[in-house]
């Protein structure tokens, strides 16, 4: 009778071992759930950019009809704000953080050798125009602003919304006049872009002057180069177009 009852105790504890165990372990998996929901919704990518109502303009063909105002309040200051015109009437939406880290960080990344929180914490970015699907892939064009720096630039976007590429349509790198030697100082000129479907042409100037104010030749290189939107949204860039100008007396030469 003795080892009956020892063997009914032993059981006994054995089931409450068992189901103390169970209830930790149910504990344990309700204490994981809220952050494997918060792990996945930090996940979700953001496409409210996308919206029609972040841009002014849609599918532009050239650069040269898009123009960046600021507005003076006073002599000496500017508004927060950039604008279509000088009536003030539109203005671009400015990309927040978030976006200027998803959208144009890796870009900016690749074009400046930095990380990208390069582009969120020292950059600003605009919305510009959103540009006719490609296929799948969404071209959106952005102004890029920061110190020695202002670029009109397409973003292409996979069916995902994320970014694969860019290019400059407009401008870039703008560290100020180039000196050559001791006499000449070379600047950029203009640069513009015109887009047709999947092709881009790209006209880049420069101007070359003489320091000596009493020389009047000016020396002015035009660069033209072709841009083709590739099926998996990278750029192919060749140049097709390089000529030399040198304006004298009102008369102009092409070397």
């Amino acid at each position: 009778m003795a080892n009956l009852n020892m063997k009914k105790i032993i059981t006994l504890n054995l089931f409450l071992l068992v189901t103390l165990l169970s209830v930790i372990s149910c504990k344990n998996k309700k204490k994981e759930t809220p952050a494997t929901a918060h792990k996945d919704t930090t996940l979700a990518i953001d496409t409210s950019f996308l919206d029609d109502k972040n841009y002014v303009y849609q599918n532009i063909l050239d650069t040269r009809h898009v123009k960046m105002i600021n507005r003076r309040t006073n002599d000496t200051s500017v508004d927060n704000n950039i604008y279509t015109d000088s009536s003030y009437s539109r203005k671009y939406v400015e990309l927040t953080v978030a976006q200027k880290l998803q959208l144009i960080g890796p870009f900016i990344g690749k074009t400046l050798d930095v990380k990208p929180k390069f582009a969120r914490d020292l950059m600003s970015a605009y919305f510009i125009s959103k540009q006719k699907k490609i296929g799948d892939l969404q071209p959106i064009i952005v102004w890029i602003t920061g110190d020695d720096y202002g670029s009109l630039s397409m973003i292409i976007l996979n069916k995902l919304h994320q970014p694969i590429d860019g290019y400059n349509l407009d401008g870039g790198m703008q560290p100020g006049p180039e000196d050559i030697g001791d006499s000449l100082m070379k600047f950029d000129l203009k640069s513009y872009s015109k887009l047709r479907n999947r092709e881009i042409t790209t006209v880049r100037m420069e101007e070359t002057d003489y320091k000596d104010t009493t020389k009047k030749d000016i020396q002015i290189d035009s660069n033209v180069f072709k841009t083709l939107i590739q099926t998996d949204g990278s750029f192919n860039t060749k140049q097709t177009v390089k000529q030399h100008f040198v304006t004298q007396e009102n008369k102009i030469s092409i070397e």
